[in-house]
């Protein structure tokens, strides 16, 4: 990847990357019973939740992907976070996203913004050239 020369492998990639990283936490939440998304998508709350969150985490991860890999200034790796905020809040306020046994709003967006950092660390330190030995 270091030697192709276009950015769209790279952007592939990291969509794949931070979809995994970002989605990861929120079916873990689901089956441990923290939250789950209210949408009567099919009677079953679980696979409602799933398809939901999949189908969101998908468009979410689209947008970060977007800011932190192919947008380069610095200021454009804080967009991700606000649409993290703005839209678990969105969700939260419309009673989609329900919260249980002492989870609240709070803890949700300390654990997008942990996962959204770490996709941006992981894009911002792979695919560096590497530095030889004796040379400064």
């Amino acid at each position: 990847m270091l030697k192709t020369r276009h950015r769209l492998l790279r952007i592939i990639t990291f969509y794949y990357v931070t979809f995994v990283i970002i989605h990861i936490p929120i079916p873990l939440l689901l089956l441990f019973g923290k939250q789950y998304y209210n949408v009567d998508l099919v009677d079953n709350m679980i696979r409602s939740s799933t398809i939901f969150i999949l189908v969101y985490q998908l468009i979410e991860t689209l947008i970060i992907a977007y800011f932190v890999c192919v947008l380069s200034k610095w200021y454009w790796k804080l967009v991700p976070f606000v649409i993290a905020f703005v839209g678990q809040s969105t969700l939260s306020c419309m009673n989609i996203l329900i919260f249980q046994d002492g989870w609240n709003l709070f803890y949700l967006i300390l654990v997008y913004a942990i996962c959204i950092a770490v996709c941006i660390l992981i894009e911002k330190y792979t695919l560096q050239t590497p530095i030889k030995m004796g040379s400064r």
